[in-house]
C-alpha cells in the first residue's frame, strides 16, 4: 500500500501540473495585448455615389456594455459606435442619389479577434427620418451593414453597404485611425 499511494500522489501532482499549463496556454492569448485601442476614430470609405472624393467614416471603441452582433444581451466587452452622420451615398434604382444622416445608438461588441460584422436594421415614420431604433409608428426601410477587423495599433478597415427604400451604397471600404 505504502508504494501506490506515493505513485497516486505523483499522479495527482503531474495532473496537477497538466491542467495548470492548460490554463495559462489557454488564457495567454487575452494576455498578450491583444486589447484595441479605446477612443475616437476617423477615416474615409471609397468614392461616393457622386464620385467627388471619398465619404467621412467615424467610429469609436469603448470598453463598456454592449451585445455581440445580432444579440440582445449586453455584457463586457470593446465596444464600436458608429458615427454616420457623415451619412452614405446610394444610388437609387430611379437613378437619384440618396444621401441619409441617421443616428446609430446601439454600440456592437468586438470578436475576440478584434472583428465584427453586423447590419443595423433601419426605420422610419411618416416624417421620413431614419433611425436604427424600432418606435412605435415607424417601419422597416432597410439596412447598414459594415464589417471591421481593428488593429492592436489604432486602425480600422473593412467595409459598410446602406441600403433603403430601392436605393444602395454597394459595398464601401473603410479606412480610418484612432485620433490622438
Amino acid at each position: 500500500m505504502k508504494m501506490k499511494l506515493p505513485r497516486m500522489v505523483a499522479g495527482w501532482c503531474t495532473i496537477g501540473v497538466l491542467v495548470t499549463l492548460a490554463a495559462a496556454v489557454v488564457a495567454a492569448p487575452a494576455a498578450t495585448g491583444s486589447s484595441p485601442k479605446l477612443g475616437h476614430y476617423v477615416g474615409t470609405s471609397t468614392t461616393n455615389a457622386l464620385n467627388n472624393g471619398p465619404q467621412t467614416f467615424k467610429m469609436s471603441i469603448s470598453y463598456s456594455k454592449c451585445a455581440s452582433p445580432g444579440g440582445k444581451l449586453l455584457h463586457k466587452a470593446y465596444c464600436v459606435t458608429v458615427n454616420t452622420l457623415g451619412g452614405p451615398q446610394a444610388t437609387c434604382s430611379d437613378g437619384s442619389i440618396a444621401e441619409e444622416f441617421f443616428p446609430v445608438y446601439q454600440p456592437i461588441a468586438l470578436s475576440a479577434k478584434r472583428t465584427i460584422s453586423h447590419a443595423y436594421t433601419l426605420y422610419a415614420g411618416a416624417g421620413g427620418q431614419v433611425s436604427d431604433v424600432h418606435l412605435s409608428g415607424t417601419s422597416k426601410v432597410g439596412t447598414f451593414g459594415f464589417s471591421l477587423k481593428v488593429s492592436t495599433s489604432g486602425t480600422a478597415t473593412g467595409t459598410m453597404n446602406y441600403s433603403v427604400a430601392g436605393c444602395n451604397s454597394g459595398p464601401l471600404k473603410i479606412t480610418a485611425k484612432r485620433k490622438k
